[in-house]
């Protein structure tokens, strides 16, 4: 298997950036799905997450963790073109979040990695991936989930959704619960 260096960061606020394509990004994300030593995650970063990161730690920690960050909004790419100069220049592109999760859904055959859909309204998740097998015939769904509004925060629903994903043995999950929750 190619080896694909590391691309280098940029920072914007208070947060740093990957500075890598769409094509890019799908390529690490499945290398990284692929190497199963440890569970890895992906930020997809917009202009609310730079308000969010100002006053949050905890939220501005976990995008100082994440394997990868990338630009989910324009504005971050054009904010890391007048961000301090660093060696390698700006972010190349917008990564949209909503576009990856399209991309991953499109490869997840040829890559052989099984995918995972949580969060969302009450449906959300299973109409995505009825959409999912519509587009994409390959693609291999591993299961769906959306978990009550009303009761997300117990330590009871949050026991049952840890169960469903194990049980499931997704490669990538694909969360949507916005910011800062998910």
């Amino acid at each position: 298997a190619q080896v694909l260096p590391l691309a280098s960061r940029v920072s914007v606020d208070d947060l740093s950036f990957d500075r890598v394509t769409m094509k890019e990004a799908v390529r690490r994300i499945i290398r990284m799905a692929k190497k199963r030593d440890r569970a890895r995650y992906v930020c997809t970063g917009n202009l609310d997450h730079l308000v969010i990161a100002e006053r949050d730690p905890e939220f501005r920690s976990a995008y100082r963790k994440a394997d990868l960050v990338v630009a989910d909004g324009a504005p971050v790419v054009w904010l890391s073109r007048i961000a301090p100069r660093s060696a390698g220049g700006p972010l190349p592109e917008r990564v949209a979040g909503s576009d990856l999760f399209w991309e991953l859904a499109r490869v997840s055959g040829e890559a052989n990695l099984r995918l995972f859909f949580l969060g969302g309204l009450p449906g959300a998740a299973a109409k995505a991936a009825e959409v999912v097998e519509q587009r994409h015939p390959g693609a291999r769904i591993a299961g769906t989930y959306c978990p009550p509004f009303e009761t997300f925060d117990t330590k009871e629903e949050q026991a049952k959704i840890r169960r469903i994903v194990r049980q499931a043995a997704p490669d990538i999950l694909l969360v949507a619960f916005g910011a800062p929750k998910q």
